[in-house]
């Protein structure tokens, strides 16, 4: 029994002494999607506030492109050392997997969830270009001048927003995809694309500033700062519920020790007042969990995601 407790120690050892030194350089976090998307927005703002916090160094590093395959494969591949995560969220690990047949990366087996870090609706953005107000109007005006219409893509996720609005209403229109919602949100407000579905802290300052004009929200139920603004349900649209969701993830093979030691910084922030007041006003919510308990929930959301596109007919490429 002795023997046995002193190789316990030992190799124990390596891992006691990884979380005591960690961290010792940036930590480089991916972003799978392009600078001002709502992901790269709000990892910025919690690396800050954990850095003054605790005087860990991070670098964002934005690989966008092709759904977010190019970032969370990167991360899939990365060692295992905390040194390398990703700040991604249901479309790279739930619509993916229900979009296409293969993936680089297995959303499961090749990550570590440290925690989920918050919920958040998309809003339904149209040009200004064009004159409705409410999404009756804007169905409406797409019915009346059929293919004539276009939305933008800047993720997954964005296409099965546009995809079910599209199918539940009938419409003839095209969606056309972007690198990330950045770059969507750019031809939107120049009046290329016609409307879009995006996250809420992508899209407020633009609807805040008049640039672009949103007509509802995504959630079930209505949000705080924009109490006024219906949700699609309310807008005729009794099935539609597409609520955003991030995690922070490390590549499968980082120790527990630093999974542990990345969790407590990032749940500790995620739980502040200051984090609380900022996803407010952007009609999120903040919700940290516990490694286990967020793999078994992507594990089911991808269950979710899929039949969702199933009812969408919209079959896996």
């Amino acid at each position: 029994m002795w023997i046995a407790a002193v190789g316990a120690v030992v190799l124990s050892t390596p891992q006691m002494l990884l979380a005591e030194e960690f961290p010792q350089r940036p930590i480089r976090i991916v972003v799978p999607f392009a600078a001002g998307s709502g992901s790269d927005v709000t990892i910025r703002f919690l690396t800050q506030n954990i850095s003054e916090s605790t005087g860990w160094q991070f670098i964002v590093d934005n690989r966008s492109g092709a759904n977010g395959f190019i970032g969370a494969e990167t991360v899939a591949k990365a060692k295992g050392d905390g040194y390398t995560l990703l700040f991604s969220g249901n479309t790279t690990h739930a619509a993916n997997s229900a979009l296409f047949l293969r993936l680089p990366y297995d959303p499961i087996d090749d990550f570590i969830p440290i925690t989920r870090t918050a919920f958040n609706p998309l809003l339904l953005v149209v040009s200004p270009k064009h004159d409705v107000s409410t999404v009756g109007e804007l169905t409406t005006l797409i019915k009346r001048n059929p293919g004539r219409f276009s939305f933008g893509v800047g993720s997954a996720t964005h296409r099965l927003a546009g995809e079910l609005y599209k199918n539940a209403a009938g419409l003839d229109v095209v969606n056309i995809n972007y690198r990330g919602g950045a770059q969507a949100l750019t031809d939107l407000i120049a009046g290329h694309i016609d409307f879009m579905f995006i996250d809420a802290a992508a899209g407020m300052p633009y609807v805040r500033s008049g640039g672009l004009r949103a007509l509802a929200v995504t959630t079930t139920r209505r949000v705080d700062i924009l109490p006024e603004m219906p949700t699609m349900v309310e807008s005729g649209f009794p099935e539609f519920d597409v609520t955003v969701w991030s995690v922070l993830f490390a590549p499968r093979d980082t120790p527990d020790s630093v999974v542990k030691k990345l969790h407590l910084a990032f749940s500790t922030c995620l739980k502040s007042e200051r984090a609380k007041d900022y996803y407010r006003q952007n009609g999120s919510y903040p919700d940290p969990t516990e490694p286990e308990e967020t793999q078994r929930w992507i594990k089911a959301e991808i269950e979710r995601y899929r039949a969702i596109f199933a009812r969408a007919g919209i079959k896996p490429q």
